[in-house]
C-alpha cells in the first residue's frame, strides 16, 4: 500500500520503476485499508510532462463513526484537490463497492448511503482522481450497532418461586441478570408492589439487614417483582410468589443412616433410616429421594427404607449418589436434609455403612459380644478388631469371618450388605465407644437427678412401680433383660438396658431412638440404682416380690390359667396351700410352680422366679 505523501518525480530516467507504483483500479482491499489515517494520498506520475497525485480526505464522518442501524445522519464529505488544477472526480466505496462519483465540489454523499449496512464494521474509501488517470485515497472505518435491542435476562435465586418460609422469616432477595448485546443499568424490586431499593451494579442482592420490608415477614401469601433495565433502555421484568406460614417450628429431619462422607464400592445396597421431630406439632410424612427421583413417603415412625424393596437403593453404580429429605408438618413447614454417597471402584470392598451396620450389630451380635465389644453372653472380645481371624483352620477378615460364620445363633446370618456393615461398624464407632465407654465411672448423685427426670414417672421415685407399674428390682446380673425395640430384640445387660432402650417411648421403640439417657448419664443412673436398691425397706422389698411375681404369672402362667387365676383350678387354693408360706420344700405350691411350670419348658421359671409367683398367686389372686 502506498504512503498518503506527496511526491515529485522530475528525472525521466526512473519511468520505468515509478510506473509500477501509479495506482490503478480495483481500490485496495476492505482488509488493506484497515487503520489507515485519514491525511490525504498522492501518487507521483512518471510520465512527462510531470503530473501530481491528487489529494483526498475526509471531512465527515470521523474515524471510527458510529451509529444505529438505519439511522445514520452523518453525510460522506470529501475534501480533494489536485496541486496540478486537473481534478477529474471523487468515488466513494463501501467495503470494495462502488458507490457513486462526483465530478465536482462539494464531495459529498447523503448519509443514506450508510444507513443500508448491516450491523458491524465496514470500510469507507475515497478515490480522487485526475484528468490524466492518476489517482489518490484514503480509508477509515465506521460501526454499525444493530436497532434491535435484545432485552436483559433475570432470575430469581433466592427466594423461588413456591417457596414455603417459617413465620417472622428474614429473607435477603439474590439474583442473577445479563445483558447479552449491552449492559445492565439497574434492577427495580418490588414486593406486594412497593418499591423495596434499586440496584445498578453486581452483585444483585438485596439484604434483609438493611431493608426492613424483608425483615420479621408474618403470616401470608407475597410476590417479589423484579424489572431489569439495559444500556438502551430494553426491560425484563421477572415475579416469584412466595407464603409465609403461620407461627411454627419447622420439623428438623436428619440420616441416622447412612454415615455422613460414605465411601462404598460398586454395587453396593444401602438401608436409609431417617429421625423427624416437631417441637410444635407432629411430623405428617417425610419423603426420600436419590439424584431427584422421588423413592417413597414414609408416614409413620420410624422413618426408614430398606435396599430389599427400593430398586434405586440396590446395586448403585459409580459417582456421587445424593439423597435428599423432606419432612412436612402438621402446618406445612418443612424440613431438609441432604447426604451424599460416593461409590466408586477405589473404596475397599468391605466397606460398609458403619450407622446401619450399629443397628445391625445390636440386632444380632449384642447378646454375645456385649454393648460395646468387651465380650458378652459366651462371644469373645471384638475390640480392638484384628486383621484377620482365624477359624476351622483358615483365616478370615472380619467381614467375611461375619459373612460366612455368624451369627451362630441365626439361620439367616448376616451376611453381604449386613455384613459389610457390622463390620465397618465394629472397626470404627464400636471401637471409639468401647474406649469411651469402658471408661465411664457412675456418680449416683448425678444418676439420682437423672432418674427422676426421666424414669420416676414410669418406676416410681423408689423404684417399686410408677405409672406403669414397672418395678426395677431386683437389679439382675449378666444379661437377663430383654431389650425390645423395633431393631432389637436382644438379651442385654442392665447397662446396654438404659444405654440403648430407656427411657421407653411410644410405639414399642425409645423416644428419640434410646439417645435420651445413654453413655454418662447411664452410667450414672444404674449407680444410683444400686445405691436405692440397698436401701429398700422390707415392706418394699415385699413390694418389689410382688411386682416381680407379676410379671412371671404373666408371662409363664397366664395363658393357661387366666388372669386371675380362675382357669384349669389354679385358684382358689386349697387351705394347705394358703398356709404353708415358708417357700421351701414343705410348700407344695412352690414346689409345683417350680419343678412343673409352665409345663412345656419347666425349667424356665425356678428359683427366685417360682418363689415371687408363689407369693403373688397368694397373696394377689387367691
Amino acid at each position: 500500500m502506498l504512503t498518503p505523501t506527496l511526491t515529485r518525480i522530475l528525472a525521466p530516467t526512473f519511468t520505468l520503476l515509478l510506473s509500477a507504483c501509479v495506482a490503478t483500479d480495483p481500490p485496495a482491499s476492505s482488509s488493506s485499508m484497515a487503520g489507515i489515517s485519514s491525511a490525504a494520498s498522492s501518487i507521483s506520475s512518471s510520465s512527462a510532462p510531470t503530473n501530481s497525485a491528487p489529494l483526498v480526505s475526509f471531512a465527515s464522518p470521523a474515524q471510527g463513526y458510529t451509529f444505529d442501524q438505519g439511522l445514520g445522519q452523518l453525510d460522506v464529505v470529501a475534501e480533494a484537490s489536485d496541486p496540478d488544477d486537473n481534478l477529474k472526480s471523487v468515488s466513494l466505496y463501501i467495503n470494495n463497492v462502488f458507490v457513486s462519483s462526483v465530478q465536482q465540489a462539494p464531495f459529498s454523499w447523503p448519509a443514506a448511503v450508510m444507513n443500508t449496512l448491516d450491523a458491524g464494521s465496514h470500510v469507507i474509501q475515497l478515490v480522487a482522481e485526475d484528468a490524466l488517470g492518476l489517482k489518490g485515497s484514503v480509508s477509515q472505518l465506521i460501526s454499525v450497532n444493530s436497532t434491535v435491542n435484545i432485552n436483559p435476562t433475570l432470575s430469581f435465586t433466592y427466594p423461588v418461586d413456591g417457596d414455603v418460609l417459617p413465620f417472622r422469616s428474614s429473607i435477603d432477595v439474590s439474583m442473577t441478570a445479563g445483558d447479552s448485546d449491552g449492559k445492565i443499568e439497574s434492577i427495580l424490586l418490588l414486593l406486594n408492589n412497593q418499591r423495596v431499593a434499586q440496584l445498578t451494579e453486581a452483585p444483585y442482592v438485596w439484604p434483609s439487614s438493611v431493608l426492613t420490608q424483608l425483615q420479621d415477614m408474618l403470616q401470608g401469601d407475597y410476590v417479589l417483582r423484579a424489572i431489569a433495565t439495559d444500556n438502551r433502555n430494553g426491560t425484563a421484568v421477572q415475579e416469584i410468589a412466595f407464603t409465609v406460614l403461620e407461627q411454627n417450628d419447622f420439623p428438623v429431619v436428619s440420616f441416622m443412616s447412612p454415615a455422613s462422607n460414605l465411601r462404598l464400592p460398586v454395587g453396593s445396597s444401602l438401608d436409609v433410616l431417617v429421625e423427624a421431630s416437631d417441637a410444635d406439632g407432629e411430623v405428617k410424612e417425610v419423603s426420600l429421594s436419590i439424584n431427584g427421583n422421588l423413592i417413597g413417603v414414609d408416614t409413620n415412625p420410624p422413618f426408614e427404607w430398606r435396599a430389599a424393596g427400593n430398586p434405586l437403593l440396590k446395586d448403585l453404580m459409580m459417582g456421587e449418589h445424593t439423597l435428599q429429605l423432606v419432612a412436612s408438618d402438621d402446618k406445612g413447614g418443612q424440613g431438609k436434609a441432604v447426604n451424599i454417597v460416593s461409590v466408586s471402584n477405589s473404596a475397599s470392598p468391605s466397606a460398609g455403612d458403619p450407622k446401619w451396620g450399629e443397628h445391625q450389630y445390636q440386632q444380632l451380635c449384642i447378646t454375645c459380644h456385649g454393648s460395646f465389644g468387651e465380650s458378652g453372653d459366651g462371644g469373645p472380645s471384638l475390640v480392638p478388631a484384628k486383621d484377620s481371624y482365624a477359624r476351622n483352620g483358615q483365616s478370615y477378615s472380619l467381614y467375611k469371618l461375619i459373612d460366612e460364620l455368624m451369627p451362630k445363633s441365626y439361620v439367616t446370618g448376616c451376611v453381604d450388605q449386613c455384613a459389610r456393615n457390622v463390620a465397618t461398624y465394629i472397626k470404627g464407632p464400636l471401637g471409639e465407644k468401647h474406649a469411651d465407654y469402658s471408661a465411664l465411672v457412675g456418680d449416683a448423685a448425678t444418676g439420682k437427678v437423672e432418674y427422676q427426670l426421666q424414669c420416676a414417672g414410669c418406676h416410681g421415685d423408689r423404684g417399686i412401680g410408677g405409672s406403669e407399674d414397672v418395678s426395677l428390682f431386683p437389679l439382675k446380673q449378666g444379661t437377663d433383660y430383654l431389650l425390645t425395640t423395633y431393631y432389637t430384640y436382644s438379651s442385654v445387660d442392665l447397662f446396654a438396658m438404659v444405654d440403648l432402650g430407656m427411657p421407653l417411648g411410644p410405639q414399642g421403640f425409645p423416644d428419640g431412638y434410646a439417645k435420651t439417657c445413654s453413655g454418662q448419664c447411664a452410667a450414672d443412673v444404674i449407680e444410683y440404682l444400686k445405691e436405692l436398691e440397698s436401701s429398700l425397706t422390707d415392706e418394699e422389698k415385699h413390694t418389689v416380690q410382688l411386682a416381680a411375681g407379676k410379671t412371671n404369672y404373666i408371662n409363664y402362667c397366664e395363658g393357661c390359667h387366666g388372669a386371675d387365676g380362675t382357669r384349669r383350678s389354679l385358684i382358689p387354693l386349697s387351705n394347705a396351700q394358703r398356709s404353708n408360706t415358708r417357700l421351701d420344700e414343705s410348700d407344695s405350691l412352690f414346689v409345683y410352680n417350680r419343678d412343673r411350670m409352665p409345663p412345656s419348658t419347666p425349667d424356665t421359671c425356678e428359683g427366685q422366679c417360682a418363689k415371687d409367683v408363689t407369693v403373688y398367686i397368694r397373696e394377689v389372686l387367691d
